[in-house]
């Protein structure tokens, strides 16, 4: 691939999900699920918190990770200005780095 991304996570979603049949709403709710995940993920090997608790913490986040959902679709593509590309890119980083956090 010559060192080329062919697209960032947010977008390959969206044409899965597209073409897997998800509808929007599902398609944005399973992005922002796997965000969280992965910053969950992440507090669980450096905070001192144990499975549970992290899975307590998810629930707690169901209805805000909701209500993001819909204030971006129902926000206009041409208005939406906020991303995470910095830290989808600071995780690709990350995995390769020859200092971790911590091996994934």
């Amino acid at each position: 691939l010559a060192a080329r991304a062919p697209g960032l996570q947010p977008v390959v979603l969206g044409l899965a999900g597209r073409q897997l049949g998800l509808g929007q709403r599902e398609t944005v709710l399973l992005l922002l699920h796997l965000f969280a995940a992965g910053c969950l993920g992440a507090a669980l090997r450096l905070v001192d918190v144990d499975d549970v608790e992290i899975q307590h913490v998810r629930l707690a986040l169901a209805p805000t990770l909701a209500e993001a959902a819909g204030e971006a679709l129902a926000t206009p593509w041409q208005e939406l200005h906020a991303s995470a590309v910095q830290t989808e890119l600071a995780c690709m980083l990350h995995e390769r780095s020859t200092m971790r956090l911590f091996a994934s």
